[in-house]
């Protein structure tokens, strides 16, 4: 009888292995040494580190995340990952980095611009007043070259106001990694405003997915193809002169994501005028808009939105926050 570790494939291995989770692999990695070599370039093709634990300044360092750039460098495996998704929550009082924390974005920065075969990249911290200055270090003259789908996050998107009024140099260093990478094709922008204002509009000109603010998807989808928008931030920013911008892309914008925000039945007339071309609409409803939900959101939807083409509306109802921070591919 074969010994299935001898007989079969390396691509049979994969296929197997590729349908476990991050637990089972990491038990198939003790197995044997082929079974280690197979599934450990599975476990690492796919990373995604969230230090569920608060980093505190001057007291804690990201260990999750240290922990892979230690096992990427013991193994040389920069090769392998594919996507990295990264999730910090940080808390740091006042304006002032720990040299702690600094050193550890400079060892995940080198660790990422290793990874020359990376195809997405998620990267989400905060909530503190030094959420973009974490980023910035991240991402600091990083050049990906295959890298297609890119998150970028800062938190609650009504946060990056304050941001903005500090980091004009920081925003430069955001606008040039966006503009270096001219592939991408998804980009998910929740930490400053001004960096995609910043943006020349020949770069990115692949772009067909956007998740942004109002005010940040205004200056980046004129000219390009993006078919599908999710919006994040104030109901203020959809106004007639942002929404009118949004319409300029160089294909029909199908899809908007609008829940992840507050946005009241009022402003959806205001989109169904300047986005004739949206096909599939998702919205969130606060309850305590909804005491005369039927005659409100039916008044503006039947005149003015199912007489524009749209073919799937998708409503939710909430008490608390949206859920944030999912990058749509």
């Amino acid at each position: 009888m074969l010994e299935p570790d001898r007989s079969l494939p390396n691509e049979i291995l994969v296929h197997i292995f590729s349908h476990l989770s991050q637990r089972n692999l990491t038990k198939v990695v003790l197995v044997s040494h082929r079974f280690n070599a197979v599934a450990e370039r599975v476990l690492y093709s796919s990373i995604d580190i969230d230090e569920d634990r608060l980093l505190i300044r001057n007291r804690d360092v990201p260990q999750r995340t240290l922990g892979w750039c230690d096992a990427m460098k013991r193994n040389q495996l920069y090769h392998v990952p594919r996507k990295l998704s990264i999730r910090w929550r940080i808390y740091i009082p006042g304006l002032e980095m720990s040299k702690a924390l600094s050193h550890s974005c400079s060892l995940v920065s080198d660790n990422i611009r290793r990874l020359t075969l990376l195809d997405t990249l998620e990267l989400s911290m905060g909530p503190c007043d030094l959420t973009y200055v974490t980023v910035d270090l991240l991402i600091r003259d990083l050049r990906l070259p295959n890298l297609r789908h890119c998150l970028l996050s800062a938190g609650h998107p009504a946060w990056m106001g304050q941001y903005d009024l500090y980091t004009p140099i920081l925003s430069r260093n955001m606008c040039g990694f966006i503009t270096s990478h001219s592939g991408l094709r998804s980009l998910a922008v929740l930490v400053s405003k001004s960096a995609v204002e910043l943006v020349p509009h020949e770069a990115v000109p692949e772009l067909s997915i956007f998740y942004g603010t109002p005010g940040g998807a205004a200056f980046i989808l004129p000219g390009r193809p993006v078919h599908h928008l999710r919006l994040a931030g104030e109901e203020f920013d959809l106004n007639s002169e942002n929404l009118s911008r949004m319409a300029l892309t160089s294909v029909p914008l199908r899809i908007l994501d609008l829940s992840a925000m507050h946005v009241p039945p009022s402003v959806l007339r205001d989109i169904a005028t300047h986005l004739p071309t949206i096909e599939i609409l998702s919205v969130s409803i606060r309850l305590e808009w909804t005491h005369s939900i039927v005659s409100r959101i039916y008044s503006a939807m039947v005149d003015h939105v199912w007489k524009r083409g749209i073919k799937f509306l998708n409503i939710q109802f909430f008490l608390g926050e949206p859920i944030l921070f999912s990058l749509v591919q």
